[in-house]
């Protein structure tokens, strides 16, 4: 049975037919039909703090990530909480579905059968779908340019060369796991280390993984090669560093000739 969904508790006038449709829209929670029923709600109805572009506090909102903590203080969102109890459907696992209905529209239903984000053994690649970077994947707004930049800043791994190419990504795209500072759960993350446990249950760092296959980069591997990277573009950029190694290392040799 149906439950009170969001639009109803907070009488925004989004919903279809809704008051407010003709100035804001209709809502996406109230049109995404791939979460219809997640905690006992109509579409998105009962599961509004996992999506982008809702209606909250009289304005519409960006990406979850940036929004879901504004979101746990919210009165719908405790509602729903404690009538849903031990069966609450949370963020990770309305992602989760939200990802998989977009990957079935983008690849059709070829693929339907390794669209499974559980994961299991994946044979194969996405035939020739483009791999997808984080910033695109989770919409957060810190590529360069993007929306929310102003407010937290580019992210780092739009950013660092040393990255690039990693899990066939561009800059640090595809291994945010490994990078610090990244946008993760609502909120800048610090240490790369401090946040693995996190990034191993996060979509996207399953969805690369099953991607990537016996390909896949994990952190060690990629902190490897952002040390020798990073190193070989330093050296291209200051060259004289390596003149001033070779120097250091041959000082013996060099002082006995001029004695």
């Amino acid at each position: 049975m149906s439950k009170m969904n969001c639009w109803e508790f907070n009488m925004c006038g989004r919903e279809p037919g809704g008051d407010n449709v003709s100035e804001f829209g209709i809502c996406p929670a109230a049109l995404e039909t791939s979460i219809d029923d997640f905690n006992q709600g109509r579409s998105g109805g009962r599961a509004c703090w996992a999506i982008s572009g809702t209606f909250c506090e009289g304005k519409i909102q960006g990406t979850f990530a940036v929004k879901l903590n504004d979101c746990k203080q919210c009165s719908f969102f405790k509602l729903v909480q404690m009538q849903q109890g031990c069966k609450l459907q949370d963020t990770r696992e309305i992602r989760r579905a939200l990802i998989l209905a977009n990957l079935k529209r983008q690849v059709g239903e070829k693929y339907k059968d390794y669209l499974n984000l559980a994961i299991r053994p994946f044979k194969g690649q996405l035939g020739n779908t483009p791999k997808a970077n984080c910033w695109e994947f989770m919409q957060c707004g810190r590529e360069p340019g993007g929306d929310f930049v102003n407010e937290l800043g580019v992210c780092p791994a739009t950013e660092d060369p040393a990255f690039e190419g990693i899990n066939e990504g561009k800059k640090g795209g595809r291994a945010c796991w490994a990078i610090s500072g990244t946008l993760c759960l609502g909120r800048v993350q610090e240490g790369f280390s401090s946040k693995q446990c996190d990034c191993k249950r996060c979509d996207f760092y399953q969805l690369v993984q099953l991607e990537q296959g016996d390909n896949f980069s994990k952190t060690r591997k990629i902190r490897q090669q952002y040390t020798l990277k990073n190193k070989e573009l330093d050296l291209c950029k200051y060259p004289e560093r390596e003149q001033q190694k070779n120097v250091s290392h041959n000082s013996t040799g060099v002082k006995m000739l001029w004695d």
